[in-house]
C-alpha cells in the first residue's frame, strides 16, 4: 500500500515505496506525470478564467446589442407611426383630389353650357342685327317716299298738339 509522508524538497509530496518497490524511474515518472498533471491542472483554469472574460464580454456585447435593438425597435414604431401618418395624409389628399376633380367636371359642363348660351345669343344678335338693318332701310325708304314727305305737315300739327295736351 502507498503512504504519503510531508512535502518533499521538490513541492511535491514524499511518496514511500510500496511493497513491491518502486524503482527510482518508476517513481520520477510518476513525479513527472504528477507535475504534468499539475501544469494541465493550471492550464485548464486558465483556460476557463479566459473563457469566463470571454463569455462575460459577450454577455455585455449582448446587453449593448439588447440596448440597439431596443433603440431601434423604438425608432420604427415612430416610423411606422409617421408612415401611418402620411397614408392618413395622402388619402386626405386623394379624397380632395376627387372633390375637386368633380367640381372641375361640374365647371367644364358649365363652361360648355355657357358657350352655348353664349353661341345662341350671339347667334341672335346677329339676327337682331340684321332686322335692325333691314328696318332702318325700311324706315329710310318710306321716309324717302311721296306720301310720308306729303303728309310731313299734318304730322307736325298733330304733334304740336299733343305735346299742348290739346288733341281733339
Amino acid at each position: 500500500m502507498t503512504e504519503e509522508h510531508g512535502m518533499g524538497a521538490s513541492g511535491l509530496p514524499e511518496v514511500a515505496t510500496t511493497e513491491q518497490g518502486l524503482s527510482a524511474t518508476e517513481l520520477s515518472t510518476l513525479l513527472l506525470l504528477l507535475a504534468d498533471t499539475r501544469e494541465l491542472a493550471e492550464q485548464s483554469r486558465a483556460e476557463r478564467s479566459d473563457a469566463e472574460a470571454r463569455a462575460d464580454r459577450a454577455g455585455s456585447k449582448a446587453e449593448t446589442l439588447q440596448i440597439e435593438i431596443d433603440g431601434m425597435t423604438t425608432a420604427l414604431a415612430s416610423l411606422e407611426a409617421q408612415l401611418m401618418s402620411a397614408v392618413a395624409a395622402l388619402e386626405s389628399a386623394e379624397a380632395r383630389i376627387q372633390a375637386l376633380e368633380g367640381e372641375l367636371a361640374l365647371t367644364q359642363q358649365r363652361a360648355v353650357s355657357a358657350e352655348g348660351s353664349l353661341v345662341h345669343l350671339e347667334t341672335a344678335r346677329a339676327e337682331v342685327a340684321t332686322s335692325e338693318a333691314a328696318l332702318q332701310a325700311e324706315l329710310a325708304d318710306m321716309r324717302q317716299s311721296t306720301s310720308w314727305r306729303a303728309t310731313a305737315p299734318i304730322r307736325s300739327v298733330a304733334g304740336a298738339l299733343h305735346r299742348n295736351h290739346v288733341v281733339p
